[in-house]
């Protein structure tokens, strides 16, 4: 490990976790999905479009390693509503659920999916 005070610390560790989010095909809306590796690696993939990939900067890491904590801390439930996104992160064991079955984490989600989108211009 490597740093100092006057930044952040060089590290691999603590790793992301692998995760998935897809937006689903919305009336006005393209479909997409955006990966994002445990080295930060993120690719976006957009039906008609050229991937794209982006490495998430230090302080978007942190930050979705905090937001997916918080989302998948509780298991999913069944949707009432609608669902727009599906999230999928590679733990053992695998969570996976649209947006709605996170009903308690809905700004968590929100939060999550705005930092993924801005990341690639969406």
């Amino acid at each position: 490990m490597r740093g100092n005070f006057d930044g952040p610390v060089d590290s691999a560790e603590p790793r992301l976790l692998p995760t998935r989010l897809q937006r689903l095909q919305l009336q006005d809306q393209p479909a997409y999905t955006i990966r994002v590796d445990a080295s930060a690696q993120a690719m976006i993939t957009i039906a008609g479009r050229q991937s794209e990939l982006h490495e998430l900067s230090i302080q978007q890491r942190d930050t979705v390693r905090l937001l997916l904590a918080r989302v998948i801390e509780k298991p999913v439930v069944p949707c009432t509503t609608t669902a727009h996104y599906r999230l999928h992160v590679d733990k053992e064991p695998p969570v996976s659920g649209p947006d709605c079955g996170f009903p308690q984490r809905q700004l968590e989600f929100r939060a999550l999916t705005v930092l993924l989108e801005t990341a690639f211009g969406i």
